[in-house]
């Protein structure tokens, strides 16, 4: 026997299994934050901000509690500004000390 041509792994690959390669549906993630154990504060810097710095996705962001004229740190809070980016890695659920954060996949 010869060598055999370039494509030939590649269609026999596909006559073996019959029929055609068919994409997974992408999988979501929702996101929960408890707040009444979350401890992040957005000047302290004994504030914990471990979600938003472990974050390969960047879906964490902070924004105000509510409009002052006058800013307070308490007044932040940790918010998932982009749910869609997250690709269910886990970290921020494994580096919160508080366990305020829970990641779930959505089918």
């Amino acid at each position: 026997m010869g060598p055999k041509a370039a494509d030939e792994p590649y269609e026999s690959a596909l006559t073996d299994i019959g029929k055609p390669f068919v994409p997974v549906k992408p999988v979501a993630f929702d996101i929960q934050i408890d707040y009444e154990k979350c401890r992040y504060s957005h000047w302290d810097p004994t504030g914990c901000k471990k979600c938003i710095r472990t974050c390969p996705a960047v879906v964490f962001g902070a924004v105000l509690n509510e409009r002052r004229k006058y800013i307070q740190p308490e007044r932040y809070k940790i918010v998932v500004d982009w749910p869609e980016m997250c690709n269910g890695c886990g970290g921020c659920v494994k580096v919160c000390p508080h366990q305020a954060i829970k990641v779930q996949a959505v089918h």
